[in-house]
């Protein structure tokens, strides 16, 4: 019976070539959008479960404790992870990671380099966390407080072919660190990424027991400790031993510090969420494109089921052999999607820096979750097809007197209309995703971005700062220098302020900038009320404030000028407030903050250049820079590419969605010339007849496209208030978004209707125009 099955199923494709490659193509590109995105959900939500312990270690985060719905933040005192360990019992151990924020100087000899991926950590870390060592011990590699750890890559990097074990390196020209060990390059599906790892202990004994919120806590629990259970015992602790810092503990699990952008991670689970019914709807559309072809296709293959009913087959047998030809093609389009998905993966791996692998999972689970989707696709897109052919009539088949309309027509209108409804639905959040990354990339911040170039300072810049700024604005095409403790648009600081009037009991912590005179100058910052910070005041350094206009409301000044604060212990006046900037990404409200003038705190060296002879001028300051710098590297980017690495997320879940809706509109095209092919074909007699009664071409392409044009025109009457609140949703993600033009689901739904239009036109066109003889010369 099987092997009889097969048989019929060959001779079918064989006889019907057109409509089984249009069914083989859908369901082939359908499912292989399904597995990519499928195998990129895996690896954004299972990131960092190559740790031996991944299910037991949480990241803490700090929530301001008078606001249930803070999100947080990931940064954590020093002490924490400390009093975490010593009295809760269910904290197995725990550790203290600090990124250092800024890029470290490393030299070995003459050869230095910045390097972005320097750490520091307690001796923990390689014990909490599973690397591969190379060579070293993870339990004491980072026992010494001058030792650290290397990636391959770096050790590559600086020492070549020679064993680095042994060697030491120069930090930040202060110290001398002694290589203990080598690990394996970092898995790219980590939030910890790094290329050297160094002990904790640089930042200095008496740093490491304070309350400063400078690194990033882990903690690992015992087996069997509940996480909910533990997150409600430490929850308390802060405002227990540290009652001035108003917060409350939480547990953050490994995958969702990656799916946190707000806290740092490269991605948000709504995101995650959004693709995964990308990819639901793109392989439901594929499924409806073989379920309309195939039920139209019915009144073809009703002979042969008539034929089979009369000589004893029973629906069962029929159901079994049609769901067996859909599972069959869809098995048979998986080796063709299996064959796009290799192709695409090498492209995604490359522009992405990701190590996707079809396989990667290993062969066994993988074969069965390629198996699973095949045979889910064929069952969802063959049962109704199947149901539709086994419950004919053997006496009206033989009679030929199979009625073409009724239900299946319906369903098939409904299944149509809903496949084009969607994708107008992706084609309009697409065009409002692409807005919104323009937006945002265009956005006015409030300051000044262009030309201006950001490298770090160290002792020696900061010690001879002014120095270094004179040399540098001796050239005439360097503007403007400044130096600051962060870079604007990337400000994560806060600290405790105090001012005239507030409530005492009442902890408040702000966001803080410390910049040199210069900074607003430098950016274009407009001063509103008061005055900026001057050099010819010399009490401004250490003894004024400028705030911005969204402080003012916290402060509830009318008249803020002259009024007293103390951030962080540093006393003064307010002299100025600047216009609101947004100095944080655009995920984020503009927040209090507050500025002052503190060369201790000068991290950044930002200056802004001519456009004129650009590589002359980084030469000079590149010269500079070594006179300056001892030994440093020169180390520089642009502000705007700052910008590029914040927002590439964005960047790329719009290329995601401008594919994969182009991919959905092709489908449904796919199946909609498919279907038009076949129902036209079915309807040649009765052209013929019309046309020999005297119908022009034109009434009859009228005739035969008005069910379409119908179907398709309900299709964007549908999608318009779905693709409404579906934008809402999208933009409702943005703290600052594009607006909302009703015009751009007019003019998307105008042109899916072209294209459908255009879609079915050939085929219309051609079976309007045929010669009636050719279809009644056997009637």
């Amino acid at each position: 019976m099987f092997r009889n099955y097969v048989k019929v199923g060959i001779r079918n494709l064989r006889r019907h070539k057109a409509y089984s490659l249009i069914n083989i193509a859908g369901l082939a590109v359908g499912m292989a959008c399904f597995i990519l995105i499928a195998l990129w959900i895996h690896d954004e939500t299972h990131y960092d479960s190559f740790h031996a312990d991944s299910d037991r270690l949480f990241r803490l985060i700090l929530h301001r404790a008078d606001d249930p719905a803070d999100p947080g933040f990931p940064s954590t005192p020093y002490i924490l992870p400390h009093i975490l360990k010593d009295e809760f019992p269910e904290i197995e151990e725990t550790v203290r990671v600090r990124d250092r924020a800024y890029p470290s100087a490393v030299r070995l000899g003459d050869v230095s380099f910045y390097e972005e991926r320097f750490f520091l950590a307690d001796a923990s870390f390689f014990t909490m966390f599973s690397y591969d060592f190379l060579d070293g011990d993870p339990e004491t590699a980072l026992a010494g407080p001058r030792s650290v750890v290397l990636t391959r890559s770096a050790a590559d990097k600086y020492f070549g072919s020679a064993d680095p074990m042994g060697r030491t390196l120069r930090w930040n020209e202060v110290e001398d660190l002694v290589v203990t060990g080598i690990i394996d390059d970092v898995p790219v599906n980590s939030h910890l990424q790094f290329d050297f790892v160094a002990s904790l202990e640089l930042e200095g004994r008496e740093l490491l027991s304070t309350w400063a919120r400078q690194t990033a806590g882990y903690v690992l629990l015992r087996e069997g400790a509940s996480p909910d259970a533990v997150e409600a015992k430490i929850s308390g602790v802060i405002l227990e031993h540290h009652p001035e810092d108003a917060y409350r503990v939480s547990l953050q699990s490994l995958p969702d510090a990656h799916l946190t952008f707000s806290h740092g991670g490269g991605n948000d689970r709504r995101v995650i969420i959004i693709f995964g019914v990308i990819a639901a709807a793109v392989l439901a559309i594929a499924c409806v494109n073989y379920t309309n072809i195939s039920t139209a296709h019915s009144s073809i293959r009703a002979l042969e089921v008539g034929v089979r009913k009369v000589v004893g087959a029973g629906r069962p047998e029929i159901v079994r052999q049609y769901l067996g030809e859909a599972v069959g093609m869809s098995f048979l389009s998986l080796f063709l999607a299996v064959a796009l998905v290799e192709l695409v993966i090498p492209v995604y791996n490359a522009s992405q820096g990701k190590e996707l692998s079809l396989f990667g999972a290993g062969g066994l689970p993988t074969l069965l979750f390629l198996a699973a989707v095949a045979l889910a696709t064929g069952l969802a897109a063959g049962s109704y097809p199947a149901l539709v052919l086994s419950s004919f009539k053997p006496v009206r088949v033989l009679k030929n007197e199979i009625h073409k309309g009724g239900r299946s027509a319906v369903l098939r209108t409904v299944l149509v209309m809903g496949q084009f409804a969607a994708a107008v639905v992706m084609i309009i959040l697409t065009v409002f995703a692409q807005r919104q990354f323009r937006y945002i990339r265009n956005a006015d911040l409030g300051f000044d971005r262009e030309q201006i170039i950001r490298f770090q300072a160290n002792d020696e810049i900061r010690e001879k700062y002014d120095l270094f700024k004179d040399r540098l604005l001796q050239n005439p095409r360097v503007l403007n220098v400044t130096a600051a403790s962060a870079v604007p648009h990337f400000l994560f600081n806060v600290n405790n302020l105090e001012w005239e009037g507030m409530d005492e009991e009442e902890g408040v912590e702000v966001n803080f900038l410390y910049v040199d005179p210069d900074y607003s100058e430098t950016f274009g910052l407009e001063i509103v009320r008061g005055r900026d910070f001057s050099e010819e005041f010399p009490t401004d350094s250490g003894g004024a404030f400028v705030v911005n206009e969204s402080a003012l409301p916290l402060l509830g000044y009318e008249e803020p000028l002259g009024k007293r604060l103390t951030l962080a212990g540093q006393e003064g006046r307010i002299i100025g407030v600047v216009k609101d900037f947004n100095f944080a990404p655009l995920i984020f409200e503009i927040s209090p903050l507050v500025m002052a003038v503190r060369p201790d705190w000068y991290f950044d060296i930002l200056v802004k250049i001519s456009p004129e002879d650009m590589p002359g001028t980084l030469a000079y300051m590149k010269g500079v820079f070594a006179e300056i710098a001892l030994g440093f590297p020169f180390d520089y980017r642009f502000i705007d590419d700052f910008f590029s690495l914040v927002y590439s997320p964005l960047g790329f879940f719009n290329g995601v969605l401008d594919a994969f809706t182009g991919i959905a509109l092709f489908i449904s095209c796919l199946g909609l010339f498919g279907l038009a092919s076949l129902l036209t074909e079915q309807r040649r007699k009765e052209v013929g007849i019309r046309k020999v009664l005297g119908a022009s071409a034109t009434g009859i392409l009228a005739l035969l496209s008005r069910r379409f044009v119908l179907t398709v025109l309900a299709a964007n009457l549908v999608a318009a208030p779905v693709s409404y609140l579906a934008v809402r949703m999208f933009l409702n993600l943005f703290v600052y978004r594009t607006p909302f033009e009703p015009l751009v689901i007019l003019a998307a739904s105008s042109v899916t209707f072209a294209v459908a239009l255009g879609t079915v036109s050939y085929q219309v066109l051609k079976t309007a125009r045929i010669n009636p003889a050719e279809c009644l010369r056997y009637e």
